[in-house]
């Protein structure tokens, strides 16, 4: 068995680390493959990935005209087109009917087309109507920015001159733009998040955690895919694990891989009916949103490695909000085969 651990925390700023508080004595250093040594421990040798960087290929470029008429919001995507004030019925006469519609904690739906994971697309409906979107599609073309372009390119789009970093933000008044970029992978675009800025936070529900499970599931596979690796499958009994460990962080303030009742991912799993080859963990807290979330996962080089690995065929994943806890959003991925 091979067990891989990777944490990482947002406050404020992004930091990356293996422990906290009371964790420190408990923790396994990030960045490292865990596999039992054969004397009741666990001998530490270096885990191994590598990471794909790539070219956008298939990207469409509207012409002059077509630019000029769209507009500014224009998204070009899935050989169709969407942009802030179409209505539902023109969304779903563009692309069809959605793969799932998710709540939010905020005052919008999305909707999830997710049948093509190389193509994944959400957008944002409020009152029947479009005030955004979020797509990470091989294909995508908006003001200039397409998949697989370099920051140089942004930069001319948009007239800035911004230095590379995992995100991106532009802001004209009306709507919030965010750039993702894949850092280690060659400083490329990956993807694009646009919301109007008049959105406000709604409630924490039921509903909104597990959907945010299910979104960050299909965010991962959306990496995996675009990385020519197999898509993961979702596990029941793991995401279960994954909500306890996740509000576990929450309710006893700390963060760590390491419960409070000091079992470790692979004691979680094998609790909860899962035998395993291999398998591997990420945790992350303070996000307010998945789709951040999961680009920090993934600009970090050690989680990276976990979302990457071509082992891993399940994931579980537990989302919990804790509005008195230090960190109020904790999440847990757990990989395993």
């Amino acid at each position: 068995m091979i067990l891989t651990y990777r944490s990482a925390l947002f406050l404020g700023t992004l930091i990356f680390c293996a422990l906290l508080t009371a964790c420190d004595k408990l923790a396994y250093p990030a960045g490292y493959s865990l596999s039992p040594d054969g004397a009741g421990g666990y001998g530490a040798d270096k885990a191994v990935s590598a990471y794909y960087s790539g070219a956008s290929s298939g990207s469409f470029t509207p012409s002059g005209d077509e630019y000029n008429t769209a507009g500014k919001y224009m998204l070009y995507v899935r050989d169709s087109s969407v942009k802030p004030g179409d209505s539902i019925d023109t969304l779903i006469g563009n692309f069809g009917e959605p793969g799932r519609v998710v709540s939010t904690e905020y005052d919008f739906e999305l909707y999830v087309y997710n049948n093509t994971y190389t193509r994944l697309l959400l957008v944002a409906v409020k009152d029947n109507m479009i005030i955004g979107f979020y797509t990470d599609s091989e294909d995508f073309y908006y003001n200039g920015i397409a998949y697989g372009e370099r920051l140089e390119k942004v930069n001319k789009a948009l007239g800035k001159s911004y230095e590379v970093t995992d995100v991106l933000t532009y802001d004209d008044g009306k709507y919030s733009l965010r750039i993702f970029i894949d850092v280690p992978g060659g400083g490329t675009v990956t993807g694009i998040y646009l919301l109007g800025n008049t959105i406000k936070e709604d409630k924490y529900t039921d509903k909104v955690k597990r959907d945010a499970e299910q979104l960050l599931l299909d965010l991962t596979n959306s990496i995996r895919a675009r990385h020519n690796l197999p898509l993961l499958s979702w596990s029941s009994s793991a995401a279960l694990s994954s909500r306890k460990h996740s509000l576990d962080m929450a309710e006893n303030s700390f963060f760590c891989h390491i419960g409070s009742d000091l079992t470790d991912p692979g004691l979680r799993l094998n609790a909860s009916g899962i035998s395993y080859e291999a398998a591997g963990e990420n945790i992350i807290a303070g996000y307010d949103s998945v789709i951040y979330a999961s680009h920090a996962w993934f600009n970090s080089p050690e989680h990276r490695k976990n979302i990457l690995d071509e082992r891993f065929c399940n994931i579980g994943i537990g989302f919990e909000y804790l509005q008195d806890s230090i960190y109020k959003t904790y999440i847990t991925q757990a990989f395993y085969r």
